[in-house]
Protein backbone atom coordinates (compact mmCIF):
# COMPACT_ATOMS: atom_id res chain seq x y z
CA UNK A 1 0.00 0.00 0.00
CA UNK A 2 2.88 2.57 0.88
CA UNK A 3 4.85 1.57 -1.80
CA UNK A 4 1.75 2.40 -3.97
CA UNK A 5 1.29 5.73 -2.96
CA UNK A 6 5.55 6.68 -2.95
CA UNK A 7 5.11 5.66 -6.42
CA UNK A 8 1.97 7.93 -7.11
CA UNK A 9 3.81 10.80 -5.58
CA UNK A 10 7.04 9.83 -7.74
CA UNK A 11 4.95 10.11 -10.83
CA UNK A 12 3.11 13.13 -9.93
CA UNK A 13 6.29 14.90 -9.30
CA UNK A 14 5.70 15.41 -5.48
CA UNK A 15 8.65 15.14 -4.45
CA UNK A 16 7.97 15.40 -0.58
CA UNK A 17 5.67 13.49 0.25
CA UNK A 18 7.49 10.67 -2.16
CA UNK A 19 10.52 10.88 0.17
CA UNK A 20 7.90 10.77 3.42
CA UNK A 21 6.29 8.17 2.40
CA UNK A 22 9.59 6.19 1.45
CA UNK A 23 10.54 7.19 4.48
CA UNK A 24 7.34 5.59 6.70
CA UNK A 25 7.34 2.25 4.20
CA UNK A 26 11.70 1.82 4.69
CA UNK A 27 10.83 2.15 9.01
CA UNK A 28 7.93 -0.03 7.89
CA UNK A 29 9.67 -2.95 6.21
CA UNK A 30 13.29 -2.41 7.06
CA UNK A 31 13.73 -3.35 3.84
CA UNK A 32 17.30 -1.77 1.76
CA UNK A 33 15.48 -2.73 -1.64
CA UNK A 34 13.00 0.45 -0.41
CA UNK A 35 16.04 2.58 0.59
CA UNK A 36 18.48 1.79 -2.76
CA UNK A 37 15.29 2.89 -4.99
CA UNK A 38 14.67 5.53 -3.04
CA UNK A 39 18.52 6.64 -3.52
CA UNK A 40 18.30 5.90 -7.10
CA UNK A 41 15.29 7.93 -7.98
CA UNK A 42 17.51 10.91 -6.07
CA UNK A 43 20.23 10.73 -8.38
CA UNK A 44 18.11 10.88 -11.25
CA UNK A 45 16.52 14.25 -9.78
CA UNK A 46 20.70 15.14 -9.16
CA UNK A 47 20.08 15.47 -5.52
CA UNK A 48 23.18 13.38 -4.46
CA UNK A 49 23.53 14.38 -0.68
CA UNK A 50 19.84 13.30 0.12
CA UNK A 51 20.58 10.18 -2.14
CA UNK A 52 23.68 8.97 -0.10
CA UNK A 53 21.68 9.93 2.84
CA UNK A 54 19.45 6.76 1.90
CA UNK A 55 22.24 4.32 0.45
CA UNK A 56 23.74 4.80 4.12
CA UNK A 57 20.20 3.51 4.98
CA UNK A 58 20.35 0.35 3.04
CA UNK A 59 23.64 0.02 3.81
CA UNK A 60 22.98 -0.08 8.06
CA UNK A 61 19.80 -2.73 6.95
CA UNK A 62 21.83 -5.12 4.24
CA UNK A 63 25.57 -4.49 4.72
CA UNK A 64 26.39 -7.43 2.85
CA UNK A 65 24.28 -7.25 0.00
CA UNK A 66 26.39 -6.71 -3.43
CA UNK A 67 23.55 -3.86 -4.57
CA UNK A 68 23.62 -1.74 -1.77
CA UNK A 69 27.91 -1.78 -1.76
CA UNK A 70 27.97 -0.62 -5.90
CA UNK A 71 25.20 1.61 -5.24
CA UNK A 72 26.70 3.23 -2.18
CA UNK A 73 30.21 3.36 -3.55
CA UNK A 74 28.76 4.95 -6.95
CA UNK A 75 26.98 7.40 -4.72
CA UNK A 76 30.43 8.41 -2.68
CA UNK A 77 31.70 8.59 -6.13
CA UNK A 78 29.28 11.36 -7.36
CA UNK A 79 29.62 13.06 -4.19
CA UNK A 80 33.52 13.35 -4.29
CA UNK A 81 34.25 11.12 -1.14
CA UNK A 82 36.71 8.48 -2.64
CA UNK A 83 38.22 7.38 0.39
CA UNK A 84 34.69 6.47 1.32
CA UNK A 85 34.01 4.70 -1.90
CA UNK A 86 37.37 2.89 -1.61
CA UNK A 87 36.76 1.56 1.82
CA UNK A 88 33.16 0.53 0.77
CA UNK A 89 34.03 -0.87 -2.98
CA UNK A 90 36.90 -2.80 -0.95
CA UNK A 91 34.06 -4.73 1.23
CA UNK A 92 32.38 -4.87 -1.86
CA UNK A 93 35.14 -6.58 -3.38
CA UNK A 94 36.18 -8.74 -0.49
CA UNK A 95 32.53 -10.03 -1.00
CA UNK A 96 31.82 -10.51 -4.49
CA UNK A 97 35.52 -10.92 -6.32
CA UNK A 98 33.89 -11.43 -9.30
CA UNK A 99 32.04 -8.33 -9.35
CA UNK A 100 33.02 -5.70 -12.12
CA UNK A 101 30.79 -2.76 -11.64
CA UNK A 102 32.34 -2.68 -8.14
CA UNK A 103 35.72 -2.82 -9.93
CA UNK A 104 34.63 0.00 -12.00
CA UNK A 105 33.65 2.32 -8.80
CA UNK A 106 36.72 1.17 -7.21
CA UNK A 107 38.74 2.44 -10.16
CA UNK A 108 36.83 5.97 -10.50
CA UNK A 109 37.26 6.22 -6.06
CA UNK A 110 40.60 5.60 -6.55
CA UNK A 111 41.41 8.14 -9.51
CA UNK A 112 38.89 10.43 -7.13
CA UNK A 113 41.02 10.41 -3.84
CA UNK A 114 43.55 11.77 -6.13
CA UNK A 115 46.12 9.16 -7.39
CA UNK A 116 44.83 8.91 -11.27
CA UNK A 117 47.85 7.29 -12.31
CA UNK A 118 47.14 4.36 -9.62
CA UNK A 119 43.33 4.47 -10.88
CA UNK A 120 44.14 3.43 -14.48
CA UNK A 121 47.06 0.90 -13.21
CA UNK A 122 44.36 -0.79 -11.39
CA UNK A 123 42.05 -0.82 -13.74
CA UNK A 124 44.31 -2.15 -16.43
CA UNK A 125 45.39 -4.78 -14.38
CA UNK A 126 41.91 -5.95 -13.50
CA UNK A 127 40.73 -5.30 -16.89
CA UNK A 128 43.26 -7.90 -18.12
CA UNK A 129 42.41 -10.10 -15.98
CA UNK A 130 38.43 -9.95 -15.84
CA UNK A 131 38.60 -9.80 -19.73
CA UNK A 132 40.67 -13.30 -19.42
CA UNK A 133 38.30 -14.48 -16.89
CA UNK A 134 35.51 -14.16 -19.05
CA UNK A 135 33.51 -11.78 -16.95
CA UNK A 136 30.21 -10.37 -17.99
CA UNK A 137 30.39 -6.73 -18.31
CA UNK A 138 34.34 -6.63 -18.19
CA UNK A 139 33.86 -3.71 -21.25
CA UNK A 140 32.81 -1.13 -18.18
CA UNK A 141 36.82 -1.49 -16.98
CA UNK A 142 37.38 -1.13 -20.81
CA UNK A 143 35.01 2.54 -20.82
CA UNK A 144 37.07 3.45 -17.71
CA UNK A 145 40.31 3.07 -19.22
CA UNK A 146 39.29 4.98 -22.72
CA UNK A 147 37.85 7.53 -20.07
CA UNK A 148 40.89 7.98 -18.65
CA UNK A 149 43.57 8.49 -21.33
CA UNK A 150 41.41 12.02 -21.85
CA UNK A 151 42.91 13.02 -18.11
Amino acid sequence: MLEDVANRFWTAQLWDEHRKTMDALIAQTQSADHARDCCDRLITRQEVDLAMTYCERAYQIEPTSDAVLYTLTYVYNLAKRGEDARRIAQEGLTLYPSSVPLMYEMAWAIAISGDQEGAIAYATDIYARANSAGLIQAELLQEFLEKAREW
